[in-house]
């Protein structure tokens, strides 16, 4: 079995606290990574110190945005596959060889989910509760993949054209980057997997804020997912995904009922906030494409 040469690379900014953790994690694996980049936005220099530690490569870039700094990143990498680590990320120290079994299973594979799980064990995404399996767009959407396990073959990035700089934390649409990448990907004929044996921890988001800047990340991420199903509306599967958002709005407001109903009100304004993003993202990205701006299908 053949091990795969794989390039992490980590965008960070003003959190070497948490970037100390994740170099350390993707340093202690084995096999070993070829290498680890760490595209920098930070103000100081405190990431540098922390690569020559850890034998990291530095890119510093005064432009702020996470996709543009896994494109940033992107050119300088030689290796076969990619992984796209967050800086608070943590993988596992067998998680090159996982890949390894993984694609001596599906050597064709473009791109390759690992199980995200925050401290306490729970699955990031409901998806990943489940057994190793081929992904398709509702998994790529809010089912099952998310960056900091995601492995994907460098020539596949390259053929889907890399990341769209819209999208991401820092940029207009902050969040979907992954999945809009992913969604190229199969649309031009690419196969994923999730394989649970790959694993990653990762802080849950939403434990370390006050509930005011978790209503908004709930709105941004919404936005996010609201404007880049609109994108894909525009395209060739554009019903599929029309579909595909209708349920994703329909699935929050749900939220907002059932939490409500049940005396959750903390949780019911979450579902809101999201419900309220997904429509503002939908209606934003019409908009600006200049098309009928209505919230789209299915809304409420």
């Amino acid at each position: 079995m053949s091990v795969p040469n794989v390039t992490a690379i980590v965008p960070t900014l003003d959190r070497p606290q948490w970037l100390e953790r994740s170099l350390a994690a993707l340093v202690r694996a084995r096999p070993a990574f070829a290498e680890v980049w760490v595209a920098d936005q930070s103000a100081g220099d405190a990431g540098r110190a922390l690569c020559e530690r850890f034998g990291a490569r530095w890119l510093h870039l005064a432009r702020r945005g996470i996709s543009h700094a896994r494109n940033a990143a992107f050119v300088h990498v030689r290796s076969e596959w990619i992984a796209y680590p967050d800086d608070d990320a943590e993988v596992a120290d067998d998680i090159v060889g996982r890949l390894a079994e993984a694609l001596a299973r599906r050597p064709d594979a473009a791109f390759v989910q690992a199980r995200v799980a925050y401290p306490d064990r729970r699955p990031m995404q409901p998806g990943m509760e489940g057994s190793p399996r081929v992904l398709d767009q509702l998994d790529v959407t809010l089912r099952t993949t998310v960056s900091p396990g995601l492995f994907v073959r460098r020539d596949w990035v390259e053929r889907a054209g890399g990341f769209d700089e819209r999208f991401g934390v820092g940029a207009e649409y902050p969040s979907g980057e992954e999945s809009d990448l992913l969604f190229r990907i199969l649309e031009a004929g690419g196969a994923g997997i999730y394989d649970p044996a790959l694993r990653v921890s990762h802080p849950d988001p939403f434990a370390i804020r006050e509930e005011t800047a978790g209503f908004r990340r709930m709105t941004d991420y919404g936005i996010g997912l609201g404007a880049l199903l609109a994108k894909h509306a525009e395209g060739p599967d554009g019903r599929a995904f029309r579909r595909l958002y209708a349920r994703h709005v329909w699935r929050a407001w749900l939220g907002v009922v059932a939490m409500a109903s049940s005396g959750r009100p903390a949780q019911a304004r979450r579902h809101l906030a999201s419900w309220r993003g997904r429509r503002e993202g939908w209606r934003r990205w019409r908009e600006r494409s200049g098309r009928p701006a209505a919230a789209g299908p299915g809304t409420p």
